[in-house]
């Protein structure tokens, strides 16, 4: 699961195919954000102060990694 922060918690979606592990948000809205991950068997991790902008239509998308470890 890609879950992201900003006063409110949403599951991410994910886009495309799974090997690029593309995941986008619900809604298209500029800001400062925690990317959190999880996935059975690994511990959950996280990056902080993710800032996302916005043109005159749309966000700009912003490329995150986060390294799972296995348990």
């Amino acid at each position: 699961m890609v879950a992201v922060l900003e006063g409110n918690s949403y599951e991410l979606r994910r886009s495309g195919a799974p090997e690029a592990c593309t995941y986008a948000g619900p809604e298209e809205r500029a800001g400062v954000f925690e990317v959190r991950a999880s996935k059975a068997g690994f511990e959950p991790a996280a990056a902080g102060s993710v800032r996302v902008s916005a043109d005159r239509c749309h966000v700009i998308p912003v490329q995150v990694t986060i390294d799972l470890r296995r348990n």
